[in-house]
Formats: structure tokens, sequence, C-alpha cells
């Protein structure tokens, strides 16, 4: 039994690349590395990414030591992954970033809707890559680790995406999705996209971090997945 759920796992991992392969191919591995600064203290890293045919670029820096902190904080199991959208207290990230973002597009004045595909965009176009665990579910990176290595799987880019836009306290309401071999957001408040999950009369469109796709979009075959698990994410 033990051998035939290995085999299982490592055929759904197979296919879930095999699924999303092309999609995949067309994101825009534009984020540069990230260099210490002189003192050695700080990550100093700029990310070039594209939204509505524009340009864009933003530059954070980030404490060494908050780097580590999440770096080298342990795992939690997958029932408390939503948790890791919260930045710990002594250790923020995430307002600089928020601050970034909305300075980015100021003089656009994008409204709830076009402000979330936005920040969709930055975190789509950030390099693919898997860290993989043979026949164990891999336990995603924290937001900020995702961030300063510039890349993400479909875990870390919804984690990612997740705690940006629950940080930045516009309304938004989340979900996190898990289906076979891939995860991914749920977000509400877009009457005019294609509704994917319904909970309490509220409809959730489908956000995919793994490609620049636009928000509501499906990739390729996610509609005939059935959800194994939908976690909340409390703003």
């Amino acid at each position: 039994m033990k051998t035939k759920s290995k085999f299982k796992y490592t055929l759904l991992k197979t296919l879930s690349c095999i699924l999303f392969f092309i999609c995949l191919s067309g994101c825009n591995q534009s984020f540069k590395s990230p260099e210490l600064d002189a003192t050695g203290a700080s990550y100093t890293h700029t990310y070039n990414w594209y939204y509505d045919g524009q340009e864009y670029q933003l530059t954070i820096t980030t404490p060494v030591t908050t780097y580590l902190h999440y770096l080298l904080k342990p795992h939690v199991p997958i029932e408390e992954w939503n948790t890791l959208v919260k930045e710990d207290p002594e250790f923020p990230y995430l307002a600089s970033l928020d601050q970034g973002l909305y300075s980015a597009v100021a003089n656009r004045h994008l409204n709830n809707q076009e402000f979330a595909q936005f920040v969709l965009s930055f975190v789509q176009n950030m390099s693919y890559g898997i860290h993989y665990e043979p026949f164990q579910i891999e336990s995603p990176k924290y937001p900020l680790v995702s961030l300063i290595d510039g890349e993400k799987d479909c875990k870390d880019g919804s984690l990612l995406y997740a705690a940006i836009m629950s940080s930045m306290h516009r309304g938004y309401n989340m979900k996190l999705f898990a289906l076979p071999g891939h995860m991914a957001v749920g977000i509400s408040g877009f009457p005019d996209k294609q509704p994917f999950y319904k909970e309490n009369g509220t409809i959730f469109a489908y956000a995919e971090t793994t490609c620049p796709i636009a928000l509501g979009d499906l990739p390729t075959g996610i509609g005939s997945f059935q959800l194994r698990h939908v976690f909340p994410i409390n703003n």
C-alpha cells in the first residue's frame, strides 16, 4: 500500500508539472538577484515587471536578520499554511512592500479590481522554481523568503499574493485553494469574473500566481480539478 501511495504521489506531481509547463513558460523572469549593501546588514533587491503594457520597477531593502528569521523559521503543517501570510511583528516587511507597490501606480488611481490585478502581475512575474521533497507535500516558503529569492512555486506565490493583499486592508475577502498538485488564491469582489468558489453567498474569483493570466481566468485543466482544502485568510 505504501509503495502504491508513493507511486500515486509521484504520478500526480508529474502530471501537474506537465499541465502547467506551457503556462509557466510564459512567465517573465525579470527579477534580479538581491545584493548585500556596503555594510552587509541588508539586502537590496530590484524587481521589474509589466502590467497593462507598462513596465514597473520596485526596489526594496530588507535587513539580513529579517530574512534569516523567516528562512530558519520552522515549517507548519498543511492545515496551518494560511497562517504564513501574517508577518511577525518584530520582523516586519509588508509595510515597505505595500508602500512601494502603492507608489508605483499612484498616478494611475486604480480601483480595487485593477489594483488586485496589478499586485497579481507583480507576483506572477517572479521566476518559477520547484523545491521538491520526494513523496512528501513540500512545505511552502514564508512569503519574505520567496520575495528575496525572487522565485516561487504555486504555494509560495499564493501565500505571497495573499500576504500582500491582506496586509493592505482594502476590504478584499480571500481564500487559499488547495487542488491536486496545485495551490491558488480566491478573491471576492469581482462580479464580472467567472465564479470559481462560493461560500455563504460570497463568490470568489480564481487568481493564478504562477503565470501571467488575468485574474478570474483559469489555466488549462484547472476547471476539472476538485478542491481539496479551502483555507480562510483573515485580514
